[in-house]
């Protein structure tokens, strides 16, 4: 577990002004600017001072070299100057003093990070490899991160919280009316106000699992709002999001009838999970493309699971109503 601190340096604003930041790089600005109001009162003054030496286009990087080169010169000027050219040196002079104010803030919260009220953002990164993790969030939410995975966030919440995530979680939220929660997965945008839901996220579709309170899904241009019990699925070929309702049904100890032929085993999981009310986490992705043949009348739970784990050679632990599977990837 890493928590690192990220600086915005005069570089990272100039990239981001300019519409050239990369979308890291541009989540990290946006975080720092949600952390303190502070932080976005500066950054209107920067931006203000850009866009008057910029000649209004937001896309159109200074040169501050060719500013300062001109200064220089008019400093020194070797024959008397004409009107016109005393207007252009106004000017200059104003674009100059633009270019002071600029250095000026980047030095102040630049330095102003050994400062307790500093300016500065911290955004913490967390990964896992092979084991799952456990992180309450400064707001005392928790988040449980499965293998493979991983989460970025502030290390203090201000305002709105805001998570990216990428693999699979599953959320525990505290209510706070005013500060909503968000999840950005990928292309989806998940916000909720307090709530338990799960997200699993791979290359083909995103799925969200309510448990408690409210979320609504947003991506491709579709929205969806998700309340207990029920699961939203985005399709990232088609852009689209999908309502499965009910997702868990009520518990059952057996399972009627189930018949499984070559099928991969995320579908498998899949059904246990909408006739056990469980969630299943794979510690490796890979074997959600395992394929099984199998069927089940009136057995329990643990009878599939130890069919489903010896047929597969792979093994299953049970943490309350959450499944872990781990093993090698299928041959």
């Amino acid at each position: 577990m890493s928590q690192q601190p990220y600086i915005i340096d005069d570089q990272l604003l100039a990239k981001y002004l300019s519409g050239e930041a990369l979308p890291e790089e541009a989540i990290q600005v946006e975080h720092w600017l949600e952390a303190d109001p502070n932080n976005k009162a500066i950054f209107d003054q920067i931006s203000a001072a850009w866009n008057q030496f910029s000649a209004g286009e937001p896309h159109q990087l200074p040169d501050k070299k060719l500013f300062w080169n001109s200064v220089k010169q008019q400093l020194h000027p070797q024959r008397t100057q004409s009107a016109s050219e005393k207007i252009w040196l106004v000017r200059i002079g104003i674009a100059a003093g633009f270019l002071l104010i600029i250095s000026l803030l980047i030095r102040y919260f630049n330095t102003a990070q050994n400062n307790p009220s500093s300016v500065t953002a911290e955004l913490v990164q967390r990964k896992t490899s092979d084991n799952i993790i456990n992180d309450t969030l400064s707001d005392g939410s928790v988040v449980t991160l499965a293998t493979q995975s991983g989460i970025s966030y502030p290390a203090q919440f201000k305002g709105n919280r805001t998570i990216t995530l990428t693999g699979m979680a599953s959320f525990d939220v505290r209510h706070i009316a005013a500060d909503p929660f968000t999840v950005i997965a990928g292309p989806v945008t998940i916000k909720v106000l307090g709530t338990n839901f799960f997200v699993y996220q791979d290359s083909l579709e995103i799925k969200v699992n309510v448990h408690t309170g409210k979320v609504r899904m947003y991506g491709g241009g579709d929205s969806l709002t998700l309340l207990p019990n029920q699961q939203g699925i985005y399709d990232i070929a088609k852009k689209k999001i999908d309502l499965v309702e009910p997702y868990v049904k009520p518990l059952s100890k057996a399972v009627k009838e189930m018949n499984f032929q070559n099928t991969s085993l995320i579908e498998v999981t899949r059904s246990l999970e909408a006739h056990f009310g469980v969630e299943f986490v794979y510690e490796n992705r890979e074997l959600a493309h395992c394929t099984i043949s199998a069927s089940f009348d009136k057995q329990s739970l643990d009878y599939i699971l130890e069919v489903i784990a010896a047929t597969l050679n792979i093994q299953f632990r049970k943490d309350h109503k959450t499944v872990y599977l781990s093993g090698k990837s299928c041959e």
